[in-house]
């Protein structure tokens, strides 16, 4: 006979366990189809690369710049950048895998070097031939890789609040991040909440996080695969040798930080670890955090426009390109002189 204890225990746990059933109910997978009829408008497209159905957008004509966005995210987070960029340059962003709307992996590897070789196999899909890239946190990393490995190919890299760079991993000692079973069990069941907070934990401003960017996560997190992945990733992605990319890196280079999420001491270690690139430029965004594309679209583009600019004096523009005061920029520095400057 069951003792009133354990009958007291299994009623308990078969309470968490219908409880947690609830909520991975709730919050259950979104198919494909339904988040394309949503998000997948003109000028989306999808392209099959390495057994990969990737979507993407490509807009504009000049030279090419490749977007590459951070973790949780999405080529949507690119849209100011593009909006504004693409009367001077093609701009194509992509969604990584289990990310937006390409979806899972069936390779399972969401390893660095699978999202090196899916960004390499897509840019030649798309006939890129040479161009600038840029990269958001986790997107910085495989971009600063990519360049690190294909100088022949990358004219300019931004990037921006790279998270595979601390001053740990410059010096060579980067390890993947060991996640809590909380965590691990939030990212999975993935409540609108855990979309609200991870848009608030990178903002200087959590205020400033709009119901829209919200639901926009929430949903895209939720397509079918893209949980599962993204927790494999996180277990994967390993910037272990990063110090060696980025010794390795030849092109001029503009790192943008928002101010309330750069890391202090990084700057001179960069300085260090940079020594072939062209040139190196540091702008630290104020009044951003480590989101700064999604809070400050305006100074980054306004940053990175001048920075590509530089390299592209002969770029198409429909009007001349105005001096925005707020940005008391200098030339180009050589290398071995990072200038810091502050964007309104």
């Amino acid at each position: 006979m069951i003792s009133k204890a354990w009958k007291a225990v299994i009623a308990v746990s078969a309470g968490a366990f219908a409880a947690l059933g609830a909520v991975v109910y709730v919050h259950r997978d979104i198919p494909a189809h339904v988040l394309e009829a949503e998000y997948a408008r003109p000028p989306s497209k999808f392209v099959l690369v390495d057994g990969v159905r990737m979507h993407y957008r490509d807009e504009g004509h000049g030279p090419t710049l490749l977007l590459v966005h951070g973790q949780f995210d999405s080529l949507l987070t690119w849209e100011p950048w593009a909006a504004t960029l693409k009367s001077r340059y093609r701009v194509v962003r992509f969604d990584l895998t289990s990310h937006g709307l390409t979806g899972p992996d069936a390779t399972g590897d969401y390893s660095i070097e699978r999202t090196v070789q899916l960004l390499q196999h897509f840019a030649d899909k798309l006939h890129l031939g040479r161009f600038s890239v840029a990269g958001s946190e986790m997107g910085a990393t495989a971009s600063l890789y990519y360049a690190a490995r294909h100088p022949e190919r990358v004219d300019r890299l931004i990037l921006i609040s790279p998270d595979g760079i601390r001053a740990r991993h410059i010096a060579g000692r980067a390890s993947l991040v060991d996640i809590s079973p909380v965590f691990d069990m939030l990212a999975y069941t993935a409540p609108r909440t855990f979309a609200a907070g991870l848009l608030r934990n990178g903002f200087a401003d959590p205020s400033r996080v709009t119901q829209h960017l919200i639901q926009q996560r929430y949903d895209l997190l939720r397509r079918e695969g893209n949980r599962q992945g993204e927790l494999s990733r996180i277990r994967q992605f390993d910037p272990a040798d990063i110090a060696v990319h980025l010794r390795a890196l030849r092109s001029p280079v503009l790192i943008m930080w928002g101010e309330k999420g750069a890391h202090a001491g990084v700057a001179d270690e960069l300085r260090r670890a940079l020594q072939h690139a062209r040139s190196v430029r540091i702008d630290v965004i104020r009044g951003a955090g480590n989101m700064a594309v999604q809070e400050e679209p305006e100074s980054t583009v306004r940053s990175a426009k001048e920075f590509l600019d530089a390299g592209h004096g002969d770029a198409p523009s429909k009007s001349p390109h105005r001096r925005d005061p707020r940005f008391d920029r200098q030339d180009e520095l050589p290398m071995d002189s990072v200038y810091v400057t502050r964007a309104a």
